[in-house]
């Protein structure tokens, strides 16, 4: 989308030589990240306080970082843009070791209640998510199948990005709002880094996945509010 009023707000396509140095600014931001929480964690070493706190580390998006030739982030759901750090420190329970489970941030909740010891009765109405213990204590666990994300970009009064994605462990399936004849899909296993849009390629493939987005869609609508009468 060309549109000069939102030239901050969208990601910026870039040469070889920017990205380069986009690459190594991004570097420097992370590490001294790092250096930050590893400043924190030896705080409450030091006051004693490691063994009662839990300590989560994530973000909300990443960053394209020359990917396909762009920064910073944007509507068009690339690996380097949704998938996001996600660490957890819970005493007790977790160890170092990485899991390559899917997972969403719409999770976090319903993980820090049972962490806490809430019991469900108390847990709010409407709570989405699925709860991360079991792949907390065992890594090679499978707690969902899938991902959905909506990610609806209000630029302007006039001009409203919506999307929607749905993740599996081998596939990415992304729709636009007002782009009926185009879409993504992408094989993750055959194509990591997502250079062969099988959109207009795999019509049963896209049929599937198509039908998979919606019944996740309709499975996580709140029914509310709820019916007190029946007849």
């Amino acid at each position: 989308m060309k549109d000069k009023r939102f030239v901050h707000l969208l990601p910026q396509k870039i040469d070889e030589e920017t990205a380069k140095i986009f690459t190594a600014l991004t570097y420097g931001s992370i590490s001294m990240i790092d250096d930050g929480v590893g400043r924190i964690l030896k705080t409450l070493e030091k006051t004693g306080l490691a063994d009662n706190t839990m300590v989560i580390f994530t973000s909300d998006h990443g960053d394209y970082c020359g990917d396909h030739g762009l920064v910073l982030k944007g509507p068009a759901h690339f690996r380097s843009v949704i998938n996001m750090p996600l660490i957890w420190k819970i005493p007790g329970l977790t160890r170092s070791t990485t899991t390559n489970s899917l997972v969403s941030t719409v999770d976090l909740p319903k993980t820090i209640l049972t962490l806490l010891g809430v019991k469900k009765k108390l847990f709010p109405e409407i709570l989405q998510g699925y709860d991360l213990t079991p792949l907390l204590n065992n890594p090679n666990e499978k707690i969902r199948n899938q991902v959905l994300i909506e990610h609806d970009e209000e630029l302007a009064q006039d001009k409203i990005i919506r999307l929607r994605t749905l993740i599996t462990e081998e596939h990415r399936l992304t729709i636009y709002d007002g782009f009926d004849d185009f879409g993504d899909i992408f094989n993750y296993k055959d194509d990591p880094y997502e250079v062969n849009n099988l959109w207009n390629i795999e019509k049963e493939l896209k049929n599937q996945l198509l039908e998979k987005l919606l019944r996740e869609i309709i499975n996580l609508q709140p029914r509310k509010p709820k019916r007190v009468a029946y007849n």
